[in-house]
């Protein structure tokens, strides 16, 4: 009973691999060897493939530890509202972070591209940008920021003509330039306004009618620096000079 079993299952096992070759297209007595060849040739393109991936996945590894951080085509502008360093960070790195601080706090670093960065600064100290990869390697450089305008306006020179106080106004070294917009004038004790009659931007002065109290002036240059002198009228003839009626202090 039980080698009739055995038989019948293995007739059938034999009629599922006779099945079996010939919807492969094999035939002949060594049908069962060309499956198994088959069969592994399946899985050999897909094998090799991870193989490959993992080896290129090595070859990166090594080379980011390997490779030093470093910038490239860094240009740095200098204006006297601010300066601005453009850089590049190799791209083939793994990079973990690009950072900027001045004076050690932290500012904002703007990618403008793959690999391409830009910081910006509008006031003068240590400015210095590092980059940071995955593999614990870093690279800094540093800039000594000095080109700011940080400096306010100030009063070159006042002087009376008949009736009329011109005041003269500079930037001196700054550079950023006068912003007669946010020129005014005001009366020094109770704050109401004082009318300018003329502003020669050119020249750089204004002129005003020659005051009968104490004027408060107040100006800023383009970096928003501030100028608020109060000038100081004496108890004295009005055929005086502007230097003799008026302390700048």
């Amino acid at each position: 009973m039980n080698s009739n079993e055995n038989y019948s299952k293995s007739g059938e096992s034999r009629n599922l691999l006779n099945d079996l070759t010939d919807q492969l297209g094999i035939e002949g007595s060594g049908a069962t060897d060309t499956y198994k060849k088959q069969a592994r040739s399946k899985y050999f393109w897909p094998r090799l493939a991870f193989i490959l991936i993992l080896l290129a996945v090595i070859v990166v590894v090594v080379i980011c530890l390997l490779l030093p951080v470093r910038f490239h085509d860094v240009d740095a502008q200098e204006s006297p509202s601010a300066m601005t360093v453009d850089f590049g960070v190799d791209r083939l790195l793994l990079l973990d972070s690009v950072t900027a601080t001045l004076d050690d706090h932290g500012i904002t670093v703007d990618e403008l591209d793959a690999g391409k960065y830009q910081v910006s600064v509008d006031r003068n100290g240590e400015l210095v940008i590092t980059a940071r990869t995955f593999m614990g390697k870093q690279t800094s450089q540093s800039f000594t920021v000095e080109c700011v305008d940080d400096e306010p306006p100030h009063i070159a020179s006042h002087e009376k003509r008949i009736n009329f106080l011109y005041i003269y106004i500079t930037d001196g070294d700054g550079g950023s330039g006068i912003n007669w917009d946010t020129l005014a004038a005001t009366y020094a004790d109770s704050g109401e306004h004082y009318d300018i009659a003329t502003v020669n931007e050119e020249e750089g002065y204004i002129r005003l009618l020659f005051p009968k109290q104490s004027i408060r002036v107040y100006v800023e240059d383009m970096n928003g620096n501030p100028l608020s002198m109060l000038l100081e009228l004496g108890q004295k003839e009005t055929d005086q000079t502007a230097e003799d009626q008026i302390t700048a202090p």
